[in-house]
C-alpha cells in the first residue's frame, strides 16, 4: 500500500464515507476515486485537495464547538448578570 493509498483510505474511514460519498465530497468520478484507492498515481494536485477538504472540515467543525462554547458561556453571563 502506497503512503497517499493509506492516507486516503484512512480519511474515507475515519469519515464513515462509501467510496462514492468520498469521491462526491471531492468532485471527482467514482471510477477516479476508485482507482486512487487501488493504488493508481494520483496528481500532487488532488492529493492536496484531499488534504485541504479535511483541514477545512476539522476547522469547521472547531468553529461550531467554538461557537456552542460561547453561545453557553453568553447565557450563563446573562442569567447570572
Amino acid at each position: 500500500m502506497t503512503k497517499q493509498q493509506g492516507i486516503l483510505l484512512a480519511w474515507r474511514k475515519n469519515k464513515v464515507l462509501e467510496q462514492a460519498e468520498a469521491a462526491a465530497l471531492l468532485g471527482v468520478p467514482l471510477k477516479t476515486y476508485r482507482n486512487w484507492e487501488q493504488g493508481r498515481p494520483m496528481s500532487a494536485a488532488a492529493f492536496s485537495l484531499i488534504f485541504a477538504v479535511t483541514v477545512l472540515q476539522n476547522i469547521g467543525m472547531k468553529a461550531v464547538e467554538e461557537y456552542k462554547t460561547m453561545r453557553n458561556v453568553s447565557r450563563e453571563d446573562v442569567t447570572n448578570g
